[in-house]
């Protein structure tokens, strides 16, 4: 189970769609003025996210780790898309 979670939540495609809904939520934050981080949404879902993947055997660790650096790609595609 570990290895087969693991593939689906680091695929490229994941990522790709991932990154291309994060492109719309920066285009609405823009149009209506809102922050680009939600910090208060982004602990939930980090405590969501941890316990699930626990759950599945990942190590809290790592997938605070993982989370974290696509919370930071997703940031960063966000303020390219509010900056244009």
């Amino acid at each position: 189970m570990r290895s087969s979670w693991c593939r689906t939540v680091i695929s490229h495609k994941v990522l790709k769609r991932r990154m291309q809904l994060v492109e719309k939520i920066g285009r609405h934050k823009k149009e209506n003025k809102v922050t680009i981080l939600q910090n208060n949404r982004w602990i939930e879902m980090l405590k969501i996210r941890t316990k699930y993947g626990k759950e599945n055997g990942l190590s809290e660790h790592f997938i605070q780790q993982l989370l974290k650096a696509i919370h930071q790609e997703s940031i960063n595609h966000q303020e390219e898309v509010v900056n244009k």
